[in-house]
């Protein structure tokens, strides 16, 4: 069975980390508790969307782009039929993932 908040929480974590910052660090620009934000991380709490957004302007990282990789991730998992396996794999980025930008929907484009 697929946990999100376990994919999120990973996500989350691998992002931080691979801005090198620590849980005192972003847990203070994101105004939450350092003990939640790791509880978050590891996936034993879920995180309201309020939170999440607080999380995601403290990473500088969009909150479309965490949930787009966190449903690529469950995606994945559902395939394959591996989802306890696949929980805790870490992603590799390009070094030049700060350089990703994510498409803007023209003014009046629907979806």
């Amino acid at each position: 069975m697929v946990v999100l908040r376990e994919v999120i929480g990973s996500e989350l974590r691998r992002r931080r980390q691979h801005q090198g910052r620590t849980l005192r660090e972003v847990s203070s620009a994101a105004r939450v508790s350092l003990g939640y934000l790791s509880e978050v991380e590891r996936g034993q709490k879920e995180a309201s969307s309020e939170l999440l957004s607080a999380i995601c302007g403290a990473l500088d990282a969009p909150l479309s782009g965490i949930l787009s990789d966190a449903a690529r991730k469950v995606a994945v998992m559902e395939r394959k039929d591996t989802m306890p396996q696949l929980v805790h794999t870490r992603m590799v980025l390009p070094k030049d993932v700060d350089s990703i930008s994510y498409p803007r929907l023209r003014s009046g484009a629907r979806s």
